[in-house]
């Protein structure tokens, strides 16, 4: 039995190199019990997505872009426990998709299903940020800015820009 899983795990460590010559290992072992675990992506991410939104208040002003969704700051201890970066990937994943859309034309892109996502997350964010203000804001838009990265070497640019999005209507996600 020791012998079994020495060679599973011999099988499994060789397999994940990120050369694929190497998966013939995997067809060697059935029902898929040898996990693909690649410790490289073979295209890693080199730049951020950030949400940005500004609003428009009942009075016709317009606010500046604020951060929604604000990047984390890197440290030694995320490579051990990291949570929050499960929400800057969603929204990283969203906007790419989006942005490929938007690029393909293929149809409207607001129509798309990750522009409700992301203009649910924003309108609730926006909600939030009015609960306590004696302004309203009538509309938001949100934006994709992309940025450098962590090491902030690049300069941002905002690359997709919603249109307006009334802030009057139903409650969203609630």
């Amino acid at each position: 039995m020791s012998g079994a899983l020495a060679a599973w795990f011999v099988v499994t460590l060789f397999s994940q190199h990120p050369r694929r010559r190497r998966d013939r290992l995997r067809a060697l072992v059935p029902g898929g019990l040898v996990p693909d675990w690649r410790l490289f992506a073979p295209e890693p991410v080199q730049r951020d997505y950030v949400l940005v939104h500004r609003t428009v208040e009942a009075d016709g002003g317009e606010t500046p872009w604020r951060v929604t969704a604000p990047i984390s700051g890197r440290s030694w201890r995320q490579f051990v426990w990291f949570p929050q970066r499960r929400a800057e990937k969603a929204i990283h994943e969203i906007a790419d998709e989006l942005l490929a859309h938007a690029a393909a034309q293929r149809r409207e892109w607001s129509g798309h299903h990750t522009f409700g996502l992301l203009r649910d997350h924003v309108l609730r964010r926006v909600r939030q940020e009015y609960a306590d203000s004696r302004s309203i804001a009538v509309g938001a838009q949100f934006g994709v800015l992309r940025s450098g990265g962590h090491d902030h070497t690049a300069e941002e640019e905002l690359v997709l820009v919603s249109p307006f999005i009334s802030c009057l209507e139903g409650a969203v996600g609630e």
